[in-house]
Formats: structure tokens, C-alpha cells, sequence
């Protein structure tokens, strides 16, 4: 079934939101692994991370809204090598979710497009 949405930048009020969704991912990390521990105020030094990513002239965090309602995130960010390597400046994605009742409709691909 198709899903209408849109792929836009991060907003302030989208902050909450997109913790609540890297908490989600977090579960599923330490679903599958037992190892994975949180520090005691986790989300609140993500909240934190990501506001400044959302600042950053090299970060950009994207959201999936859903008729008003963010339903995944992404957050890209580019670094420079040290001139040894043969990339100097490179670009990848370090978070990506989507709420679970939403997967499997192309929500993923398009954040990370």
C-alpha cells in the first residue's frame, strides 16, 4: 500500500521526534546485542548531538513527514581524511529508521536518497 510523504530537512519542533525514533533504532541495537548499554541520560545527550548536527554546516538531518507526522530520520554527515588517503572529503550516514509500522514502503530509501 502507498503511503503519501515527503522528504524535508529537520526542523526544531521535529527534535522530539526524531529522538523518539533513535531511541527505537537504539532497542533494536541492543535487542540484538546484550552488550549495548545506554549512559543514564542517553536521549537527552542525543537531544544534544542532535541539535548540533542540525546546526552544523557539515551535518544535515532529514526527516520523512507523514501528514504532519515524522516517521523516520536520517542524519548525514561529511568529513575530511587526512591527505594519506585518496578520498579526502566523504560523506556517509550514520543513523537511519523508520518507525517500524512503516517499513517495507520505500520510507528508508528515500531518506537515504
Amino acid at each position: 500500500m502507498s503511503l503519501p510523504f515527503m522528504v524535508r530537512e529537520a526542523r526544531r519542533g521535529d527534535l522530539d521526534a526524531v529522538v523518539d525514533l533513535w531511541r527505537e533504532m537504539m532497542d533494536v541495537h541492543a535487542g540484538l546485542d546484550g552488550r549495548f548499554r545506554f549512559v543514564a541520560d542517553a536521549e537527552a545527550e542525543f537531544a544534544r548531538h542532535a541539535r548540533r548536527m542540525m546546526r552544523s554546516a557539515c551535518s544535515r538531518i532529514f526527516v520523512c513527514d507523514c501528514g504532519g507526522k515524522v516517521i523516520g530520520y536520517v542524519l548525514a554527515e561529511t568529513q575530511v581524511r587526512p591527505p594519506i588517503y585518496p578520498a579526502g572529503r566523504y560523506g556517509f550516514i550514520s543513523d537511519l529508521c523508520v518507525v517500524e509500522r512503516y517499513r517495507r514502503r520505500g520510507i528508508g530509501r528515500a531518506l537515504a536518497e
